[in-house]
C-alpha cells in the first residue's frame, strides 16, 4: 500500500468513526528543507481551526504490521482532540494587520538550497547558503512554540518592504528568544565521542566549544544573526570562530587561529548531517568563518 493509498484509508474509516459532526480531509504540507508530510484535516461542526495529524509515522508502523487501521484512527481521533483542546488555549488571533503584528514579527534561518520551492511564495534575504524567513509569533509556552508563516501574499497585503520586516525583526527577535550561550565541550564530547576523540578543535588556550541557540531552543540558529552577539564573542575571547551549523536550532562556536580547517570541518559537519541529524532541522553542509578583526563572516 503507498502512503497515499494509506492516507486515503485513513480518513475515510476515521469520518466513519468520527461521524457527521466532523469532516475529514486529506492534505500534504510542505515543510523545512522541502520534507512532504502528509496527514489529515479535522474540523468539528462549525469550528474555525482544523488540526492536522500527520500520518507518515503511522503509515511505518502499518507496514511494519505494528498497528491495525482501526488502531490508527483511534490514535489520530485522541490527536485530534488533543491538538484541539490545545488550540482552544492559544491566544485569538484578532487580526493579521500589520499594527497587530509588528511587534510579533522574528526571523529564522533555513537553508536555500534545499528549500526552493518554499522560498517561492516567502519573503526572505539572502544569507551566504541560507536564506532569512520570518514569522509572526502566537503563543510560546515552552517547549511548545506556535507561529504564523510570513508569505508574499501577507507582505503584499501589509504594503511594507522586506527591508522593513528585517529591521522588525532585529528588534524582536533577541527580545522574544533571547540568546542562550552555553559551555558545551565538554558535554559534547560525552554525547558523541566518535566525532571529536580524533580532532582538537580549539586554540592554544584549550577553550570550550561555544554553542548558541536561544531560550526555547527553537529555531536558535538565528541567534547568529542578532545585533552585536558574535562581535561581543570576539571582543570577549580575543579570537576567530569557526561556526559550525549543528541544526536549525543550534550553532556551535569553535575558536580558531585561521580558517585551515575549514575543509576537514565540512566533512564532519556532512557525516553528522547525514547520520544524526533529521531531515526536517539541517541547517547546512558549509562551515563559515567568523574574523575577529572585521567582525564579519569570510
Amino acid at each position: 500500500m503507498t502512503l497515499k493509498h494509506f492516507v486515503d484509508e485513513v480518513a475515510e474509516e476515521l469520518q466513519n468513526y468520527l461521524g457527521d459532526h466532523y469532516e475529514v480531509q486529506t492534505t500534504t504540507t510542505l515543510k523545512n528543507n522541502s520534507v512532504e508530510l502528509s496527514g489529515v484535516r479535522i474540523r468539528q461542526d462549525d469550528d474555525c481551526m482544523l488540526p492536522t495529524i500527520y500520518l507518515n509515522d503511522f503509515y511505518q508502523l502499518y507496514c511494519k504490521n505494528a498497528l491495525t487501521l482501526l488502531e490508527i484512527v483511534k490514535k489520530v481521533a485522541k490527536g485530534f482532540e488533543e491538538s484541539r483542546e490545545s488550540i482552544q488555549q492559544l491566544p485569538i488571533i484578532n487580526s493579521t494587520q500589520l499594527e497587530h503584528c509588528k511587534d510579533k514579527i522574528v526571523y529564522r534561518l533555513i537553508s536555500k538550497k534545499r528549500n526552493k520551492e518554499l522560498l517561492k511564495s516567502i519573503p526572505y534575504i539572502p544569507f551566504m547558503d541560507l536564506a532569512i524567513t520570518f514569522q509572526v509569533v502566537i503563543s510560546i509556552n515552552p517547549p511548545s512554540f506556535h507561529s504564523m508563516k510570513i508569505t508574499n501574499e501577507l507582505l503584499e497585503k501589509w504594503g511594507i518592504s522586506i527591508e522593513k520586516l528585517i529591521q522588525l525583526a532585529n528588534v524582536n527577535t533577541p527580545r522574544i528568544l533571547p540568546p542562550r550561550i552555553v559551555d558545551m565541550g565538554d558535554m559534547l564530547q560525552e554525547l558523541q565521542p566518535d566525532l571529536f576523540l580524533e580532532m582538537d578543535l580549539t586554540n592554544d588556550k584549550k577553550m570550550d566549544m561555544i554553542v548558541i541557540t536561544n531560550t526555547l531552543g527553537v529555531n536558535g540558529a538565528a541567534a547568529i544573526l542578532y545585533p552585536d552577539l558574535l562581535t561581543s564573542l570576539c571582543n570577549k575571547y580575543k579570537t576567530n570562530f569557526y561556526v559550525i551549523p549543528s541544526s536549525i536550532h543550534e550553532v556551535i562556536l569553535v575558536p580558531a587561529e585561521n580558517d585551515s580547517m575549514t575543509e576537514e570541518l565540512k566533512l564532519l559537519v556532512q557525516d553528522v548531517n547525514r547520520q544524526f541529524v533529521d531531515m526536517e532541522e539541517i541547517l547546512s553542509d558549509q562551515v563559515y568563518y567568523f574574523e575577529y578583526t572585521t567582525k564579519k563572516f569570510q
